[in-house]
């Protein structure tokens, strides 16, 4: 019987990513109380925390975050040993027109990826992160067609970790 829990309990622990960018979306619902998102966000951040999870800081997202609250106080609530920030260089910008080129071939010249997103897709792909956590629902089906596993945050922590997936953006918790 101990053999039957353990593979019933190793799913769960596999299904958390060890390496984590976090959007900008994260950082701000992080950072109010207030925000509709806060409690879920709240409850993934915790949960990765004790999985030990690294969390990645785009200086993109930084940027983005900078007017909705300090970065301090964001750190200190991922814990400043389970941080790692990282600048946008020029690898990352060659990577982020590949993936706008190719976006583009899948979704058709009219509908343009938002230059943002492929820069904070580019970092999380040179440095072979795990997973990107955002609440943005571009970002998400981005994320997908790039084959970048994402963590939805509009998703509970509780269905996520019921899901058949291990990691997933948003749709797949339907299929």
């Amino acid at each position: 019987m101990s053999k039957s829990r353990t593979k019933h309990a190793e799913p769960t622990k596999q299904k958390l990513p060890r390496t984590c960018l976090l959007d900008s979306n994260i950082l701000i619902s992080l950072s109010n109380p207030d925000d509709v998102s806060y409690k879920n966000v709240r409850e993934y951040i915790e949960a990765l925390k004790s999985y030990g999870t690294l969390f990645y800081l785009s200086s993109i997202v930084e940027t983005e975050f900078s007017s909705n609250g300090s970065i301090g106080d964001v750190i200190a609530v991922l814990g400043q040993n389970n941080v790692r920030r990282i600048s946008y260089d020029h690898v990352d910008a060659h990577r982020a027109k590949i993936l706008k080129a190719n976006h583009e071939r899948v979704r058709g010249s009219k509908k343009e990826a938002h230059l943002i997103d492929m820069m904070i897709v580019s970092q999380a792909s040179r440095l072979n992160l795990e997973v990107v956590m955002t609440a943005d629902k571009k970002m998400l089906s981005f994320l997908k067609e790039a084959g970048i596993p994402a963590l939805d945050s509009n998703v509970s922590l509780g269905d996520f970790l019921i899901a058949d997936t291990p990691l997933y953006g948003g749709s797949d918790l339907q299929a």
